[in-house]
């Protein structure tokens, strides 16, 4: 994933960009998805490689942000929130919780508080 990537999509030009390949992930790789999910919270050498994993790819993705936002207070925290936010409505959509409606409403939202929460107008 190229700087340019990241600043053009992740941090507010393209969120809908970036918010689309989240969802293509989870749908693609559903059923890896689910397995993981439950391995992690029944086996503790799996939880450990995915807190490690999640650290890393984190980190890297953090690297990857434009100096304008990793300059702000809370720049790391932030990101936290943000993919938390996104992995939240990725698991509504994946599972098919809400409408097609719904989930329009709800995506429209995910991007305008992850922009709020790095605070890019």
């Amino acid at each position: 994933m190229t700087k340019k990537f990241v600043r053009d999509n992740f941090t507010g030009m393209n969120l809908d960009k970036a918010l689309k390949a989240f969802e293509k992930i989870h749908t693609k790789y559903f059923a890896f998805h689910e397995e993981l999910e439950a391995l992690r919270h029944s086996d503790s050498d799996v939880r450990q490689l995915y807190e490690n994993f999640t650290k890393t790819a984190i980190q890297n993705l953090y690297d990857k942000l434009p100096e304008e936002i990793k300059e702000k207070k809370d720049s790391l925290e932030k990101l936290y929130i943000a993919i938390g936010i996104m992995e939240n409505y990725c698991h509504t959509y994946m599972h098919k919780r809400l409408g097609r409606k719904q989930l329009t409403v709800m995506r429209e939202n995910v991007i305008k508080t992850v922009k709020a929460v790095f605070e890019i107008d």
